[in-house]
């Protein structure tokens, strides 16, 4: 600990232990992605909606990737263009901090969108 000293003062450390919280440190500092989901359906209202894209743009300025699925509730699928439509006004939102990866799914009543970060953040 202190080799100039006089005498020469040194610690005894339990070497697992300090192993241990070394790595601790260093994970702490990094952020992985992860996937996060965000749901709509096409009757969403102007507020609920912009309440929902700031919940987009806060995963995605941590780094995160983000699924955008609208559910349609029974014969709504009916309507899916107003889906599409939904999905590419989430798109517009969010171009200037993310990219859409892919084109929007369809999977039974449930249409999706992966967003991803265009800077991934460390």
């Amino acid at each position: 600990m202190a080799p100039l000293a006089k005498p020469v003062v040194c610690k005894i450390v339990d070497y697992g232990k300090y192993h241990y919280q070394q790595e601790k440190s260093e994970r702490k500092g990094k952020h992985r992605s992860k996937l996060k989901e965000v749901k709509f359906t096409i009757k969403i209202g102007e507020h609920d909606f912009q309440t929902k894209m700031n919940r987009v743009r806060q995963f995605l300025g941590k780094g995160d990737v983000v699924r955008v699925s609208i559910f349609f509730r029974g014969r709504e699928i009916v309507h899916a263009s107003r889906g599409r439509e939904l999905l590419k006004r989430v798109q517009e939102e969010v171009s200037d901090i993310a990219r859409a990866e892919g084109n929007p799914t369809a999977r039974g009543k449930i249409l999706q969108l992966l967003v991803v970060p265009t800077n991934k953040v460390q």
